[in-house]
């Protein structure tokens, strides 16, 4: 009878000093496709793609922008830093998961003591030592498991950390590519824009030294040539 109550005490004691309940991670309320879209009416929109998102850039067709995203993926100091953080992090996962194994250690050691001064026959001896030892704690209270699960997470958010600065970069580079792009686009389209009007100009001062038009004509013609030579810069 004794034997059972102190079985249940040891029980109930066990139970009280457990480290926390398993950690389940918490429930997004994400919607599984865009508002208003059905896997019927755009099924490239709620089909996994991952692999082609990750090089997204690579759907523009543009070389040099391809090699931009590439070259800061590279050399990009903020990314750096993160790879060396998830490398901690999966370093210190590692030394986490250890505590649930034995630990063993060895030790060796060699000496050659030669004989005292009055042992005429100048003999020597040799001695050896060895130790050997090893420890293993059980994680009865599942504090250690607990320690594994947090470095586990630390690992997982230094990966997403990883990816993040990842798109970050990517995305920076792509918004001045397209920023630069365009800008000489408008470069192309307005110097079109000029010739054209120098053009419509010289025929209206023409026209207007013979008559057939006005100053007011003539101003407005010089003045849209100035304001457009004033946006190319």
């Amino acid at each position: 009878m004794k034997a059972i109550v102190v079985a249940a005490l040891l029980g109930v004691l066990g139970a009280g000093c457990a480290v926390g309940p398993n950690y389940h991670p918490p429930t997004a309320g994400v919607p599984g496709s865009w508002a208003g879209v059905t896997p019927q009416s755009q099924p490239s929109v709620v089909t996994d793609r991952a692999a082609e998102l990750a090089q997204w850039w690579q759907q523009l067709g543009d070389p040099t922008l391809t090699m931009l995203v590439e070259e800061a993926l590279k050399a990009n100091l903020s990314l750096a830093v993160a790879q060396a953080n998830l490398r901690q992090a999966r370093a210190l996962r590692q030394i986490a998961a250890g505590a649930l194994w034995p630990s063993a250690g060895a030790a060796a050691s060699y000496q050659r003591q030669a004989g005292p001064l009055y042992d005429t026959n100048g003999t020597s001896r040799n001695l050896y030592q060895a130790d050997f030892d090893a420890a293993w704690e059980l994680d009865i209270f599942g504090g250690v498991r607990r320690n594994v699960e947090a470095a586990t997470a630390n690992v997982q958010a230094a990966i997403e950390n990883v990816r993040d600065v990842q798109v970050s970069i990517a995305a920076e580079v792509a918004l001045d590519y397209v920023q630069l792009r365009g800008n000489q686009q408008e470069i192309v389209t307005a110097r079109n824009n000029l010739e054209v009007e120098t053009h419509t100009a010289e025929i209206t001062r023409k026209l207007y030294k013979v008559g057939f038009d006005s100053g007011l004509d003539m101003a407005e013609a010089e003045s849209s040539v100035a304001t457009t030579e004033a946006q190319i810069p």
